[in-house]
């Protein structure tokens, strides 16, 4: 007994819309097989031939995107090519003078709007002055219109040669529309000097050669900056970054009532010992003109002091505090005014160590500015003997030492 609703009629031929798997999506998963003759299949494994009379490409898909738009955008090589045959003898067309002149055609084509072309060539010429300066230019008509020196050209440029070169020229290019033919023309003239000259193809080597690739189709545009600012000066170059150290150019020991003390070969001192001289303190100076023109325009990464201890009270160490001085040479008294003292302390430096500290940031933004020009020690922060002990100084091995690292 037949069905109510047979799938399909008499002959095979679908009775309803079509067929499909239970996962079937259109266009993305699945297999369906309808009435119209429209099919999808997730896989397909032909065991015999294929047997289609006319297959398009326009419907198949490669990886989700349509075959004929990915085999569009690919190049497709190398289509044209010539070369002159080879003689034995300089071909000059006439010496080559302040005239342009072309002096070689060839003919390429067919070319299709929306693809781009490498069209390129090269040519020997001999030139009978070196330097001179002559200009290389190719010009272009379309389906078989005759080049002149009045057709248009790709661009120019003037070149200098020592006496005898060889040039390679290629352009990228676009047609306005579909061709047939592309005419090219090589015009040559000289634009500086008073020399001639003459183009060859004496072997194989020499002989004028013409190429055309197609590369493909046209791509996306992207936008291109300049550089360079709306005044027309170039930008600025990319920041680097400095390491440089800066010796102490002087140094000065104190008293504790601000006097300069006498007999000290220039160490710097710091805290009490006796009351003979009180409760002590130092200045360092350093190129500080130098220091604010490197830093000038500069971000400041680090600023470190390096010094060695000549002395310490206790076999533990001295607590050395350190803070920043403006004077711009060795004055005769320590005026508060001009110290920021203890801005920083290091604790238990110990005697004939060399240490390399690195100071807080306000170091490096006071000596940018010049509020800063120096390096002040102590005074100690109490009579206590933790405080007490000196640096070598100034033309001694182990004198105070500024290293800062900067980008501009």
């Amino acid at each position: 007994m037949p069905f109510a609703n047979p799938i399909v009629l008499g002959g095979g031929e679908l009775a309803i819309p079509g067929i499909h798997s239970s996962n079937y999506v259109a266009g993305s998963e699945g297999w369906r097989i309808g009435r119209d003759g429209n099919a999808q299949f997730s896989n397909l494994s032909i065991l015999g031939s294929l047997g289609a009379t006319d297959l398009s490409v326009d419907s198949l898909l490669l990886n989700g995107v349509d075959l004929q738009t990915t085999l569009d955008s690919m190049g497709r090589g190398l289509v044209n090519y010539s070369q002159f045959p080879t003689v034995d003898t300089l071909v000059d067309s006439g010496l080559i003078g302040t005239t342009e002149t072309i002096i070689v055609q060839w003919d390429m084509g067919p070319m299709f709007l929306g693809r781009y072309y490498l069209i390129g060539w090269n040519i020997r010429t001999n030139l009978t002055v070196n330097t001179d300066g002559f200009r290389y230019r190719t010009r272009y008509a379309y389906n078989g219109a005759a080049v002149s020196v009045a057709s248009p050209s790709f661009d120019h440029a003037s070149y200098l040669w020592d006496g005898t070169s060889d040039h390679i020229h290629a352009v990228i290019w676009t047609p306005p529309n579909d061709l047939d033919l592309l005419r090219l023309g090589i015009s040559i003239d000289r634009e500086t000097g008073t020399g001639t000259g003459q183009w060859e193809m004496t072997d194989v080597n020499y002989a004028p050669s013409f190429w055309c690739i197609d590369v493909g189709n046209a791509p996306i545009l992207q936008t291109a900056s300049q550089k360079s600012v709306a005044s027309g000066s170039p930008d600025p170059d990319p920041p680097t970054t400095y390491t440089k150290t800066y010796s102490c150019t002087w140094s000065e020991a104190y008293d504790g009532d601000n006097s300069g003390r006498s007999g000290d070969n220039n160490r710097l001192y710091q805290g009490y010992v006796s009351s003979t001289h009180g409760n002590t303190k130092s200045l360092a100076g350093f190129d500080y003109a130098q220091i604010m023109s490197d830093l000038s325009g500069a971000t400041v990464n680090s600023v470190k002091l390096t010094y060695k201890v000549h002395h310490a009270y206790w076999n533990a160490g001295m607590d050395l505090r350190v803070g920043g001085h403006d004077y711009s040479s060795q004055p005769s008294t320590w005026g508060s005014t001009h110290v920021d003292d203890n801005e920083v302390t290091y604790s238990n430096q110990v005697e004939g160590s060399t240490y390399t500290k690195t100071l807080p940031s306000q170091f490096g933004t006071n000596l940018k500015s010049g509020a800063w020009r120096g390096i002040a020690f102590g005074p100690g922060g109490s009579n206590s003997f933790d405080y007490y002990g000196y640096l070598y100084g100034n033309g001694e091995t182990g004198e105070p030492k500024l290293v800062i690292n900067y980008t501009k």
